[in-house]
């Protein structure tokens, strides 16, 4: 064989290992292997970085709580009473646990400072819609601009993996005492459990669907398989006459259970 040729088979050969060894090097330490954090739909993934055999599912990646916009409401003697709707849409996950904060913002759009109760922590099951209530804060409600609440995490798990509820409302019935409201009703556990506490948080609107008043009251000592009455009293109200009376509706109202 010429020594050119041998030379130049030599020199290819010597090449294609130096190629093999830059390509191990480069796909060992530049190559970034897929992930479910690569901002990449690969692998098996149903959307970027969900769903497939190896990612969280696309529902649980993308769920959030969804807020309504805090009101707040003249509760007599000076106080304020702040409360909000937070709704789960999905009908797989809940939540055990998650901490929120109201934040009162004055007229002039500075925050007014905190007071005991503002703080709080809750838990939503799949598909709920609730709300949060904080009543008769120390606050003058003529002082209020704005209220807004921050939800800085949501802890969520499979809803089979958590403590379901089984409770309703009946026989909702709306009276006045002068120009405060009261609504009575009854409180159904259906099911075994027994509970210490719970609280039950009543929103009254008017019948173009705007929130007018919101108050909550608690009830001990809930036994299996029971009915327990309640009565939910409320602040003054110059103009009763804007309440939707026929239209009085358990979406109204919901409950904390005491943990």
């Amino acid at each position: 064989m010429p020594r050119f040729l041998k030379q130049f088979i030599y020199g290819f050969v010597y090449i294609i290992i130096l190629g093999l060894l830059g390509l191990g090097v480069y796909d060992r330490y530049f190559v970034v292997p897929p992930s479910c954090f690569d901002n990449v739909q690969n692998q098996d993934e149903s959307k970027i970085d969900c769903g497939g055999s190896r990612c969280i599912p696309c529902e649980l990646k993308e769920l959030t709580l969804q807020i309504s916009e805090p009101v707040f409401f003249d509760a007599g003697q000076f106080k304020t009473t702040v409360v909000v709707k937070v709704t789960n849409s999905s009908f797989n996950y809940a939540s055990k646990s998650f901490d929120y904060e109201f934040q009162v913002i004055n007229k002039f759009g500075g925050a007014i400072a905190s007071r005991p109760g503002l703080s709080g922590n809750s838990y939503i099951s799949a598909g709920e819609s609730k709300y949060l209530i904080v009543p008769a804060i120390d606050i003058d409600p003529r002082d209020v601009g704005r209220v807004v609440i921050n939800i800085p995490d949501v802890a969520w798990d499979l809803k089979t993996n958590l403590t379901s509820y089984s409770f309703s409302f009946k026989n909702l019935k709306l009276t006045f005492a002068g120009k405060s409201p009261q609504v009575s009703g009854i409180l159904k556990n259906d099911s075994a459990s027994s509970y210490k506490a719970i609280s039950i948080i009543g929103v009254l609107f008017d019948k173009a669907g705007a929130t007018v008043n919101a108050s909550t009251t608690e009830i001990d000592n809930i036994q299996s398989f029971s009915e327990t009455p309640f009565t939910i009293f409320y602040s003054a109200i110059n103009n009763a006459s804007v309440i939707d009376t026929a239209s009085l509706s358990q979406n109204w109202f919901s409950y904390e259970v005491s943990r």
